[in-house]
């Protein structure tokens, strides 16, 4: 992110309350500082909303504007608007929340034309820094981090809460060992009157999603769904390997998890495996269900605990899986089919090509997605594998794409968000689509070089998935992929 773009030491927030010390990271949707209470003298971390894409920093330094020029959204003024009324309903959530496992909010408030909330400020390192130090944990230190979420979900589950974006970035190891969930921003309450969620709008992180956040089916949601990330979490502990993705789980079952050399016990196989089912009835309904796999005594709900003093967080910045893939879904179940593809458009997961370049959909509709963000601060550690070469490679993407017909549809809610009111009809044109997710093979036989940032960077990397790069880089990829093959790709 451009340091024009950030808030500079000393700027004062808050009618003067807190002076900004630092930036910390930055992502698709905000930008987080060390910052410094004036009056108390202590460190905090602020969070600042600031859409990457659509925002500019004025010449002050301070307020925020919003880019009009913009075609990706038919209002970017509304957008922006209603962007940051979700971001502060994250802020409001998570201050309800109060477990020595969760990072406490302290305040909130609009200000610079922009909106921002205040959180402890974190002596640790991230779940995933951990993990990429050690490459891998032994059992017995899974089972200590395990333990430890196990607590920290069956409270938020008890507060009729879903996080819905569980991952090791997301999850922060302070100086003593404790485990503190982090970043609310995908997170839905519970109706505990009618088992609704709050709002529709979808985020997930790829590998840790559940797949029915992948296909944007809202309705089926529960705590199920957090014990799939949960899943995806302990084997990533202890394999160091990103999670396997539906398509694997689905057709190689076991053999899609790797555990080869490590010593990891049938118990912890099995629970990896059985929380990652993908149906979301196959998977334990409720942390309790997990403890009794593990044969660990169900516990009793805590009752809310004292809220720790701040303390400093010199380490923690922000890694690309930080910043989730954003959908819209579809709340008809029998439209499963088009959230899929409103899906595969917003993301790089997988690439869309038109029947013909004038048939688009007939109504003005962007999802609100970011795709993956690239950040400033992380360490370009691309290493060099066997040559791809690109013809066959470029000559398989284009064989596995399957046409789709295109249709008339009912999109938004009458009860939800006011931007997804009201219900109303949308028509599609046929279209073409990838059935497989863009591998980091294909991205180098059109790109010329694998991605830097990718996460997983192993002898066999052609065959995974593409991920960690930015919105222009996608634009990139499609140009020179239309330019190779003479096809419009979107």
């Amino acid at each position: 992110m451009d340091n024009n773009a950030v808030l500079q030491a000393g700027t004062a927030l808050y009618n003067g309350r807190y002076k900004i010390v630092r930036r910390l990271g930055s992502g698709g949707f905000g930008i987080t500082y060390k910052a410094r209470h004036v009056t108390l003298d202590t460190l905090y971390c602020i969070k600042e909303f600031f859409m990457s894409e659509l925002n500019l920093r004025n010449a002050d330094r301070k307020g925020v504007s919003v880019i009009t020029t913009t075609t990706r959204y038919t209002d970017p003024v509304e957008m922006f608007k209603k962007s940051k009324e979700k971001f502060l309903r994250e802020a409001r959530r998570q201050a309800q929340l109060d477990s020595k496992h969760v990072v406490k909010v302290h305040d909130v408030w609009e200000e610079n034309g922009t909106a921002y909330f205040v959180m402890d400020l974190i002596d640790g390192v991230s779940l995933r820094r951990q993990i990429d130090a050690a490459g891998h944990f032994d059992e017995a230190r899974t089972r200590e981090v395990l333990g430890q979420l196990l607590n920290v979900l069956e409270y938020i589950h008890a507060n009729h809460v879903l996080h819905l974006d569980l991952n090791p970035n997301n999850i922060m190891v302070d100086r003593y060992g404790d485990v503190k969930l982090i970043d609310f921003g995908a997170s839905k309450t519970i109706d505990p009157d009618h088992g609704g969620l709050t709002g529709s709008n979808i985020a997930y992180t790829a590998g840790y999603g559940a797949p029915e956040q992948v296909d944007g089916v809202i309705e089926d949601y529960g705590t199920h769904t957090d014990i799939y990330a949960l899943g995806a979490t302990v084997y990533n502990m202890l394999t160091g390997h990103k999670p396997p993705m539906r398509l694997q789980i689905y057709n190689k079952k076991r053999n899609a998890f790797d555990y080869d050399g490590l010593g990891v016990s049938q118990q912890m196989q099995d629970l990896v495996y059985t929380l990652m089912q993908i149906g979301p009835g196959e998977r334990p309904q409720s942390i309790a269900d997990v403890r009794t796999l593990l044969g660990v005594n169900p516990t009793v709900q805590p009752a809310p605990e004292p809220v720790s003093e701040p303390i400093i967080d010199e380490e923690h910045t922000v890694s690309p899986d930080d910043t989730p893939i954003v959908v819209q879904p579809d709340e008809n179940n029998r439209w499963k089919w088009v959230a899929a593809v409103i899906a595969a458009v917003a993301t790089i997961a997988l690439i869309t090509y038109f029947a013909t370049r004038e048939e688009q959909a007939t109504e003005e509709y962007y999802p609100e997605t970011h795709g993956l963000v690239s950040f400033d601060e992380m360490e370009d550690s691309a290493t060099a594998v066997a040559e791809v070469d690109p013809d066959p490679v470029i000559a398989l993407l284009e064989q596995n794409m399957v046409y789709v017909e295109g249709g008339k549809f009912l999109m938004g809610s009458n009860d939800g968000d006011e931007d997804e009111q009201p219900v109303h009809h949308v028509t599609l044109s046929s279209y073409y689509i990838g059935k497989y997710e863009v591998t980091q093979g294909e991205w180098k036989a059109v790109m010329g070089s694998y991605p830097s940032e990718a996460y997983y960077k192993g002898s066999d990397r052609d065959s995974h998935p593409v991920e960690g790069v930015s919105w222009d880089d996608c634009q990139t990829f499609i140009s020179k992929l239309n330019t190779l093959t003479g096809k419009q790709f979107r």
